[in-house]
């Protein structure tokens, strides 16, 4: 599964042991602009013992031993290859983002990576949402990516996105963008004009994994 890389921001994956039985290795790749074609780069590999394994993976500090610059990251990788028994059904895991000093509360999101053998409805639009806290003290902000490289459903051409913004008085922001499989589109909620409290983004892609 696929990430947006948040530069300037401690951007960090934690694992954590899972009930399935059996190993795996994890891969860390970083997916860096360029403008013919993408470039993929192998940050790290991991060992993993499912039912045993924590494992704590700052992707900021695996830029840095590689001398990669964090402005020309776009998003970040991460895959799950079992060894003997199979792959689980889920994998889950926290998705962390903060400021990099330590000074204020990190974000945490659990989410699971994509498993081909689940099943996918055939359907013309595919939706997700998010929020956004809207508030001065705070820095709340989305990343928008396609979450997944199997080769299959790799997109070599930009996809159409259509953004919807709402407050508490209902829609503010109406938008289409345009991204590829490896690129991201930042939200900030300081560029966006309401006094309410908190955003909802709802985006749609003909495209699924979005």
């Amino acid at each position: 599964r696929t990430f947006p890389f948040f530069e300037g921001y401690k951007n960090e994956i934690r694992f954590y042991p899972i009930m399935s039985p059996g190993e795996g290795d994890f891969y860390i790749f970083a997916n860096l602009k360029n403008e013919k074609k993408l470039k993929i780069v192998l940050l790290n590999k991991y060992k993993f013992i499912n039912d045993e394994t924590t494992l704590s993976i700052n992707i900021n500090h695996l830029l840095e031993n590689l001398k990669i610059e964090e402005s020309d990251v776009e998003t970040y990788t991460i895959s799950y290859e079992a060894k003997n028994i199979g792959s689980p059904t889920r994998i889950n895991m926290q998705l962390i983002y903060g400021e990099i000093n330590n000074c204020s509360i990190d974000s945490s999101v659990n989410v699971s990576l994509h498993n081909d053998d689940i099943f996918l409805p055939e359907k013309s639009s595919y939706e997700t949402w998010g929020q956004i806290l809207n508030i001065e003290s705070y820095n709340s902000q989305i990343g928008i990516c396609f979450g997944n490289f199997i080769e299959k459903n790799f997109l070599k051409d930009s996809i159409p996105i259509s953004l919807e913004i709402y407050d508490e008085s209902g829609i503010i922001k109406k938008d289409i963008i345009s991204i590829k499989n490896y690129q991201k589109y930042i939200i900030n909620s300081k560029d966006i004009n309401s006094d309410s409290k908190f955003l909802w983004v709802i985006v749609k892609s003909p495209k699924p994994y979005i």
